[in-house]
């Protein structure tokens, strides 16, 4: 797309990223994307006749400074998100004033949503959502456009458009980011991609000798809650994207194999966990300095951890021979990214 030179943005400074007026009321101090603790991702695209329809996965990330009783300045949720709607980008033939934004949120986030669009110039448009309560620091959702065409086509076509890279603007109460998020050629380049979400023997699409090091993502397993036969008890597994590390290659995910039994469990962030054949698949996976903390409720009496676990209990939960040459009651961990995969045991 063209330089981003006439940004206006009320009461805050003008921003480079964004070629209209965000149609929100956004704080005055403008914070780097990397210093806080949001990301986004292109998740999904579809295309009719008559609209075209982009879905944006939208996180704030677990900063350990958030939860522990430390501060940390930049970190937050995410209360309002913006999509700059530039034809160079997204196409021809789009009536981007007309956009609807819509959103899939957790259970008490967005009970209320306020959706609005502005216009700049050459035909760019942002389209953007507040949402009361704010999604909260460990949470995804999924913010959705959807644009009606100037003028219906003829039949759907075989395909979606392909569309470029996506200026998009987050906000809290004290600060807003910007951000350019990856465009897609095809399914392939979606954070849902149900192809590789459903086949849980994925090895990756290239043969790059990954590492849990190449990747800079560091996981490990918790568990919490008392385990009886009464309780229902909640292991976590926590992604932790090492500072200063190598982007990985997007789309990412993290996928736990898990028995039939303990799959009747629940997990969150909810809007970014699927599941599907013998494992839980989340979407959501941390950039470099950015944490997930992914936490899973088993069924009742089921443990992986804590003063109750032993071999069978740990084998009631985790599938068992999921990785060639996997240890007798171990759990098995896939992160899979956009150019490689590797396995890592607890």
């Amino acid at each position: 797309p063209p330089p981003h030179t006439n940004a206006t943005i009320p009461a805050s400074p003008p921003d480079p990223s964004i070629d209209a007026t965000i149609p929100f009321t956004l704080p005055g101090t403008r914070s780097a994307w990397a210093a806080t603790n949001w990301d986004a991702q292109l998740y999904d695209v579809q295309e009719n006749a008559t609209h075209f329809t982009v879905s944006y996965q939208v996180g704030a990330g677990f900063d350990v400074a958030c939860g522990l009783g430390g501060y940390n300045a930049n970190c937050g949720p995410v209360k309002g998100v913006g999509v700059e709607i530039d034809p160079a980008v997204f196409g021809p033939n789009l009536n981007a004033g007309a956009t609807v934004v819509t959103a899939r949120l957790p259970p008490g986030t967005g009970t209320t949503l306020t959706a609005r669009n502005s216009q700049g110039d050459n035909g760019v448009h942002v389209a953007a959502v507040e949402m009361t309560p704010a999604l909260p620091v460990n949470e995804v959702g999924v913010v959705t456009l959807t644009i009606p065409k100037t003028t219906s086509d003829a039949s759907a076509p075989a395909a979606p458009r392909a569309i470029g890279t996506q200026a998009v603007v987050a906000w809290d109460d004290k600060q807003y980011a910007t951000t350019d998020v990856a465009g897609a050629s095809g399914p392939r380049d979606l954070v849902w991609n149900p192809a590789v979400i459903g086949n849980t023997s994925y090895a990756g699409s290239s043969t790059k000798p990954y590492t849990l090091a190449d990747t800079g993502v560091v996981l490990s397993l918790t568990s919490n809650g008392p385990v009886d036969a009464n309780t229902t008890a909640q292991f976590g597994l926590l992604a932790a994207g090492q500072p200063g590390s190598a982007p990985l290659a997007r789309p990412a995910y993290v996928r736990m194999f898990l028995t039939p039994a303990a799959l009747a469990g629940s997990g969150a962030p909810e809007v970014a966990t699927v599941e599907g054949g013998n494992a839980i698949t989340m979407t959501a996976v941390p950039r470099s300095g950015n944490t997930y903390q992914y936490l899973y409720s088993l069924p009742k009496g089921m443990s992986i951890g804590g003063a109750q676990a032993t071999p069978e209990s740990v084998k009631s939960v985790c599938a068992q021979g999921a990785v060639t040459g996997q240890p007798d009651a171990t759990c098995a961990v896939q992160l899979i990214a956009g150019d490689g995969t590797v396995y890592d045991l607890f």
